[in-house]
């Protein structure tokens, strides 16, 4: 899903107009800024406006940088007790270190394929 459909999905869901998320923001996103993203004349946003956008829609930065792309996620480090549990996970199943291994072989393209695949959705 792109920005465009992805923030057109949202504003819906939420009943929201652009002013409403410019408001909503604090001035970090503009209802044109937004206009221009909705009529597809601004396709690769910078993080600060996609960051606003994320505050003003109400949403997790995260859905926001995956709709835009991945070049524009943000890398976030991972917590030492995330990253314990996560260890804890793959040494308690052979098929997780299994699918690791085989992931970690694949170019990034074939990821996002594989993960759109999945459909993963947030619950």
């Amino acid at each position: 899903m792109s920005l465009q459909d992805y923030l057109k999905q949202k504003m819906q869901e939420k009943g929201l107009t652009g002013k409403e998320i410019e408001k909503r923001s604090e001035g970090g996103i503009t209802d044109s800024y937004i206009s221009k993203i909705l009529n597809g004349r601004t396709k690769k946003p910078s993080i600060p406006k996609l960051k606003a956008l994320a505050k003003g829609l109400g949403v997790d930065e995260r859905e926001i940088f995956a709709a835009a792309g991945g070049a524009l996620i943000e890398r976030e480090s991972i917590s030492a007790s995330t990253l314990v549990f996560i260890m804890q996970k793959l040494v308690d199943n052979s098929d997780l270190i299994t699918l690791v291994q085989l992931l970690i072989k694949q170019k990034p393209a074939k990821i996002k394929a594989i993960l759109k695949s999945l459909d993963l959705k947030k619950d």
